[in-house]
């Protein structure tokens, strides 16, 4: 097991090293993807792009730094693939791109806990309208015990 931080005086020192670090590292991936889309104007060369989407650890917001370069590079994104090709019909916006950090976009989501009751309720009333629009079948046997259960709690 990971060796855990004991007293609020070590938890405060990790908590600011994380602050800090983390604000160095929105900056450094604002560098980066500021030569990405310069990288990529002066060479039609996306592979850097790509590479930068990459190396984004995994609690980062890579659909920001996404949004970010498409808007502001002559790239491309291909939905399928997961990655950027050259477009030669878009225009850099170097500048435009200096003047907002990449965390500006795709702002995260709200946090939304898990309502599973409502969450029930709308599928057995999706299921009803399926049913009744479309004439889809369904579990007569699962559909009452899951409504049993729903009104139960």
């Amino acid at each position: 097991m990971t060796k855990l931080l004991l007293g609020v005086a070590a938890i405060n020192k990790a908590i600011a090293s994380i602050h800090t670090r983390g604000k160095k590292l929105d900056k450094d991936i604002q560098l980066a993807a500021l030569s990405v889309i310069n990288h990529v104007e002066e060479h039609r060369d996306v592979t850097v792009v790509n590479t930068l989407i990459a190396a984004m650890p995994k609690g980062s917001r890579v659909n920001a730094l996404r949004e970010f370069i498409l808007q502001h590079g002559k790239v491309a994104y291909n939905e399928e693939t997961k990655d950027f090709s050259f477009n030669r019909d878009a225009e850099t916006d170097l500048e435009g791109a200096a003047a907002i950090m990449w965390t500006e976009f795709k702002p995260e989501a709200p946090f939304v806990p898990l309502d599973l009751m409502g969450s029930l309720t709308k599928l057995l009333k999706k299921a009803d309208k399926e049913a009744a629009e479309k004439g889809t079948k369904f579990d007569v046997n699962a559909i009452n015990t899951l409504r049993t259960l729903v009104e139960a709690a």
